[in-house]
């Protein structure tokens, strides 16, 4: 089954160049090992502000954690940019409003 996962990335200071040229792998890896569809894509909001939409075919964003190729990237992404998934960002908001 596909789903679709939201996650923005923030270059931290003096990291955007970098954070950019990482950024242009991570589609081209996806897609090639099969793991994302084609609708899945990136876009800047602001000058160090990327947010990338995902939709996974199948189950597999787990998989694509575990292959070398792409591991690498990430962690090379999470080095250069503060990285928050939306998903996470609407939990928090849920649990804020818990009680009230």
């Amino acid at each position: 089954m596909q789903h679709i996962e939201i996650a923005v990335y923030r270059a931290r200071p003096g990291m955007r160049a970098r954070m950019h040229e990482l950024s242009q792998s991570r589609l081209p890896i996806l897609r090639r090992l099969g793991y994302v569809t084609d609708r899945s894509e990136q876009r800047w909001s602001d000058q160090r502000t990327m947010i990338e939409t995902l939709e996974w075919s199948a189950d597999n964003s787990e998989r694509a954690m575990h292959h070398p190729d792409f591991r690498a990237l990430s962690v090379r992404m999470a080095e250069v940019a503060d990285i928050t998934l939306v998903s996470d960002l609407a939990a928090a908001e849920a649990l804020t409003h818990q009680g009230k």
